[in-house]
């Protein structure tokens, strides 16, 4: 299956763990004396329920965002048998929903006469295996949970993986308890396994969706030589804008900035950018450049929570899409960037940077800038200056 597909399963399981919570909420709401507290989700769905087929529907949805995941983590995780046996166990996991959606049970479980009638052995098969379906979709779920750890072990995801398995045996083993107890909230226990599992799915979901995401996409190029941009002082002036830009554009914030870089070695320089606003305010930034190779640049710095790659090439160097993080007071808040960079017959470089948060658009940074001072960049042959 193409990445595209992959990812549309991977929302598609997203979605569902909202459609299947409205699904209870609404059948509850509309099942008279019906209590969230008391009574487990797979009542809503039992023989003389008014709307069973709203529960029904929501378990199936519930199984098919399992089931959705599996092609996903098979194609994220390494060929090991690890994979095939946590691809394997959310598949059973998928079907035990399914199963447990249309083997009703016979009453509220949470009412004592029902509860006394099963223990009895008076209900169905069908209650039976419905009841089952609830340590088959734990176990499947934990086992997954583990094949995962050992697919990627030894790694911090692995550890994460095997962390959540043991949290799911507690759960389980926790709610097993309650269950026991005639005082304990059923409805309660119920929907805490049923949400720790989804958080399960939204977490595959989300590794789904990281482990395919597009190769990054890097701006076009700029006409100069790296040698000319980290050699080079620079200075101009700037303004931070917020969305929406055309309102922001007379009242956003201005500021002059400086930048100069010092080459501590043939392959690591010190970036020092300072920004003085109108007001007096200076923000500093000092970042560190690395000569990865002839063709690429890393950039660290402390608000670059991964860094920033720039490539080389004949036509000039390229930036990719970076993470930054924006402090707000006490708050830390990690945006997506994308920089567009042109550089003017005059020798100025017009330097614009947009920012997104949760994919939505908060801002832009623009800036203009010049070249006022030279400073020595390493010897050509360490491959920091190309062609433009």
């Amino acid at each position: 299956m193409k990445d595209r597909g992959i990812r549309s399963l991977a929302y598609i399981a997203i979605a569902a763990q909202v459609a299947f919570v409205a699904s209870w909420i609404v059948a509850g709401a509309v099942t008279p004396g019906y209590s969230h507290a008391r009574s487990g989700v797979s009542a809503l769905a039992a023989h003389g329920m008014p709307h069973p087929w709203i529960a029904m529907a929501g378990l199936v949805v519930l199984g098919v965002s399992s089931a959705a995941l599996a092609p996903g983590i098979a194609r994220v995780l390494p060929s090991r048998p690890a994979t095939i046996a946590a691809v394997a166990l959310l598949a059973v996991a998928g079907v035990a929903f399914v199963v447990a959606a249309f083997a009703r049970l016979d009453c509220d479980l949470g009412s004592h006469a029902c509860s006394a009638r099963f223990r009895a052995g008076d209900l169905s098969w069908h209650t039976t295996l419905h009841v089952w379906m609830g340590p088959l979709i734990a176990l499947a779920l934990i086992g997954s949970a583990v094949a995962i750890g050992r697919a990627l072990w030894p790694s911090p995801t692995a550890a994460l993986a095997v962390g959540a398995a043991i949290d799911g045996v507690v759960v389980f083993l926790v709610a097993w308890l309650l269950y026991g107890s005639t005082d304990a909230p059923g409805g309660i226990v119920d929907r805490v396994q049923l949400m720790v599992a989804q958080a399960w799915f939204v977490i595959l979901a989300a590794g789904v969706l990281y482990g395919t995401r597009g190769k990054r996409r890097f701006a076009d190029p700029v006409p100069l030589r790296p040698r000319d941009f980290f050699g080079s002082a620079w200075a101009g002036e700037g303004q931070v804008q917020v969305w929406p830009y055309s309102v922001s554009r007379r009242f956003g914030p201005r500021f002059t900035f400086t930048r100069s870089t010092t080459w501590k070695s043939d392959d690591v320089g010190v970036v020092q950018d300072r920004a003085t606003f109108g007001n007096g305010r200076v923000e500093e930034r000092l970042r560190f450049a690395h000569i990865v190779s002839p063709s690429r640049i890393h950039v660290s710095s402390d608000d670059l929570p991964d860094g920033l790659d720039i490539t080389i090439d004949e036509a000039g160097y390229r930036t990719a899409p970076y993470r930054g993080l924006v402090p707000v007071g006490p708050l830390r808040f990690i945006l997506r960037c994308r920089d567009e960079t042109q550089l003017d017959a005059d020798g100025t470089l017009t330097y614009r940077v947009y920012a997104r948060w949760c994919g939505l658009p908060v801002g832009r940074l623009d800036m203009r800038g010049r070249p006022v001072e030279q400073t020595p960049m390493p010897p050509a042959e360490t491959g920091a200056e190309q062609p433009s």
